[in-house]
């Protein structure tokens, strides 16, 4: 505990109930030790976050979900805390004692097949050209629903490590995860690369307009130092 270097006990036992309640809701199976280390590491990751609302390590811990179907964004940029906690959760088993949550899928489920079995019989009533359509054709409809390209994807890449670095040199612990969960929530996108152009056009203006407050507090603190 010693090699945190900062009192850790408050945070950790705040961390802990989040994430007990959160693996209340989640079929995540967390032994003991692997509980304790995830909290350590959270404790770390919002040390800094004042204030402090139980909804961001929620969504945090919901973000970190979705990295064990896919591969997190630039995992290169990312810090140790943040890895840490990517592979403790990545790593973790599903409950041994499955049928309760079974039971709730199949609640869950269930209405949605009784649905779709309904709906058969007037499918076969349209004309299936009027409401299917395929990606290529959408996109041919409607260019700003067409997937963002390589270039693009790059673009946003270097807006957030510039909004990274320009929160840095204000000594605000920004990580690279932070932004881009900022960047992709709006959309609830697991990935800036399936963006669509709408999309991209709307993060590049919010990753502009942050640079832009960021650059302007930048300058009225030096032209305030130097009257000083």
């Amino acid at each position: 505990m010693q090699t945190l270097g900062f009192d850790p006990s408050e945070k950790i036992t705040q961390m802990s109930a989040i994430l007990d309640k959160f693996l209340a809701d989640h079929p995540l199976y967390l032994s003991p030790q692997a509980k304790h280390q995830v909290s350590v590491l959270m404790a770390r990751y919002f040390l800094n976050e004042d204030p402090f609302e139980e909804d961001l390590a929620f969504n945090f811990l919901n973000r970190l979900m979705e990295y064990r179907v896919e591969k997190p964004d630039d995992i290169e940029d990312i810090d140790q805390v943040e890895k840490g906690l990517i592979k403790l959760i990545c790593s973790a088993d599903a409950p041994e004692d499955s049928s309760a949550q079974t039971r709730r899928w199949i609640r869950i489920l269930a209405p949605a097949a009784l649905m779709i079995l309904l709906a058969f019989p007037l499918m076969e009533m349209i004309p299936q050209q009027n409401i299917f359509f395929t990606s290529q054709e959408s996109a041919l409809e409607d260019p700003l629903n067409a997937t963002i390209n390589e270039t693009k994807a790059a673009e946003l890449k270097g807006l957030v490590k510039q909004v990274v670095e320009l929160e840095k040199r204000r000594g605000n612990d920004v990580h690279h995860m932070t932004v881009w969960s900022k960047v992709k929530k709006p959309y609830n996108a697991m990935s800036y690369k399936r963006f669509t152009q709408a999309q991209f056009l709307q993060a590049r203006r919010f990753l502009h307009d942050w640079i832009e407050q960021l650059q302007q507090a930048s300058d009225t603190f030096k032209k305030t130092d130097t009257k000083a």
